[in-house]
C-alpha cells in the first residue's frame, strides 16, 4: 500500500484507491463514489475530521481521534428512520470542522456574507436506530436518504426466507460424480484437487 493522503492509500498490488479509515475501495464510477470517504459535521456530536462513507451493508462514520482514525457502523438492517432536515448555515459552519469551515467561508454554496449565512438553512440527513439518533450535514443529504433507502430495500429482499425450497433441476448425485471437490494452494494459488498432498503446478508439499 502506498498511502496518498491521510484519508486516501493506493494499492499497487491491486491497482485500488481505498478510503482508508473505512476500508472501503473506490470504484472509478464518480456517482457511486460520491459516497465515499464525504467530509461532513455529525450536529449532535461533533467530531474531527467526521466523514460519512456508505458501505455495502452499512453505513460507516469515521472521525479522527488524535492520530489514530476509530469508525462507527450503523447498519442498513438496523435503522428504523430517515429522513431530512435543515440547519442553518451558521450553526454548521461553527462547529469547527473542515466541512464546517468549507460552509463558513461559503465554499460549498458560494460566497455568503455572515448575515446571509445566519439566514440561508441546508440539508441534514437524520438517521435513527432503537439505540440511537444522528443528524450530519453532508452534501446532498436528499440523495444520500434515497440511497440509504434503496440500499435496506434490497438487503430486505435479499433476507426473506423463501416460502418454499426450490427443487433441483438436476441429479446432485451426478453433479457430485462430475465435480469434484477442490482447493487452493497456498505457495502459488493455483485450484488443485482437495485431497491432494503435492501442489501439481508448484509442486509444494501441503500435508
Amino acid at each position: 500500500m502506498t498511502g496518498t493522503t491521510p484519508e486516501k492509500s493506493y494499492c499497487m498490488k491491486c491497482d485500488i484507491l481505498i478510503h482508508t479509515p473505512s476500508g472501503i475501495a473506490y470504484t472509478g464510477n464518480p456517482e457511486k463514489d460520491k459516497f465515499i470517504g464525504v467530509p461532513g459535521v455529525l450536529l449532535n456530536d461533533p467530531r474531527l475530521d467526521f466523514a460519512a462513507t456508505l458501505g455495502p451493508a452499512a453505513l460507516l462514520l469515521t472521525w479522527k481521534d488524535g492520530n489514530t482514525f476509530r469508525m462507527e457502523k450503523v447498519p442498513c438492517l438496523a435503522i428504523t428512520g430517515l429522513d431530512t432536515g435543515e440547519r442553518k448555515q451558521s450553526e454548521v459552519a461553527s462547529l469547527g470542522s473542515a466541512a464546517g469551515a468549507a460552509l463558513g467561508a461559503g465554499l460549498a454554496f458560494g460566497v455568503l456574507s455572515l448575515v446571509e449565512q445566519a439566514l440561508t438553512s441546508v440539508k441534514t440527513l437524520k438517521v435513527k436506530t432503537e439505540a440511537k439518533e444522528y443528524e450530519m450535514w453532508v452534501p446532498e443529504a436528499t440523495k444520500w436518504a434515497d440511497r440509504l433507502k434503496a440500499q435496506q430495500t434490497g438487503q430486505v429482499r435479499t433476507f426473506v426466507e423463501p416460502t418454499a425450497k426450490p427443487q433441483p433441476s438436476v441429479d446432485c448425485r451426478q453433479v457430485a460424480d462430475v465435480v469434484k471437490p477442490t482447493k487452493f494452494c497456498r505457495e502459488c494459488g493455483a485450484k488443485i484437487p482437495r485431497d491432494s498432498t503435492y501442489c501439481e503446478k508448484c509442486g509444494t508439499r501441503l500435508a
